[in-house]
């Protein structure tokens, strides 16, 4: 299975508010929706060329989108990662003890 960053979120110590919670889930289905369908245009350009027909997309187009499935998975990566520090920072007893004692300084 999946393993969080740090152990606390992983061993469900922590309660992440609903709506925390929703809005990355909302950020996630909707990117890796995108994601899909970008990749299933670009197989289907493939396709069509290996089958000697006339791609959908032209090379320029399916590069650009090829990018920005790459860019949308980085964002993702980068969403998860700043909901996992959130998390952490801010709904365990670990986390919220840590960034207390940070913020002395």
């Amino acid at each position: 299975p999946y393993k969080w960053a740090r152990k606390e979120v992983d061993d469900f110590k922590v309660m992440i508010p609903g709506t925390g919670y929703a809005a990355l889930a909302s950020k996630v289905n909707e990117v890796s929706l995108g994601i899909s369908v970008i990749l299933e245009m670009i197989e289907a350009n493939m396709l069509a060329r290996e089958c000697d027909r006339k791609p959908l997309l032209q090379p320029s187009a399916e590069g650009a989108l090829l990018r920005l499935a790459i860019r949308s998975a980085d964002f993702l990566t980068h969403e998860s990662d700043h909901g996992m520090t959130w998390a952490y920072e801010y709904h365990t007893p670990e986390g919220i003890k840590e960034r207390k004692e940070l913020s002395k300084y």
